[in-house]
């Protein structure tokens, strides 16, 4: 269960975009990628932020192929909002450049980076960011 402060100090740091992260891998479930254009060509982005590097996201793929895909059928801006990692690392308490460097001389896979930081947050960032389902 997400508490109301976690999401409060999260929410503190989103910025928002209008161009497209690269995802952190393609769209696996069609169903919930066309439920997500549904809802977002109605109502906008409704979910929690991405967590991006930079231009490239860390959570987030079927949201961000969402937007793509809005944009490109309905001609539909959405906004997105985001978080940049080391922005979360600071207010958590995590040396965001030591989990980089464990990271690149390992795997430099994303799917790597993304658990070895949801290991280090606590799980109620990681479930409002969606980062368990990597």
């Amino acid at each position: 269960m997400q508490t109301s402060t976690v999401v409060e100090r999260i929410d503190a740091l989103v910025e928002r975009a209008t161009g497209i992260f690269n995802p952190p891998h393609n769209v696996v479930d069609r169903a919930k990628h066309a439920a997500l254009m549904r809802d977002m060509a109605e109502r906008g982005w409704q979910g929690p932020p991405l967590l991006v590097y930079g231009e490239n996201a860390i959570t987030g793929s079927h949201r961000i192929g969402a937007v793509s895909g809005v944009w490109n059928t309905e001609c539909i801006e959405v906004a997105i909002p985001y978080v940049e990692v080391a922005d979360l690392c600071v207010e958590f308490g995590i040396s965001w450049d030591v989990v980089v460097e464990s990271w690149a001389a390992d795997s430099g896979d994303i799917t790597d980076l993304s658990q070895r930081l949801a290991d280090m947050l606590p799980a109620e960032v990681v479930d409002y960011l969606g980062m368990d389902l990597h």
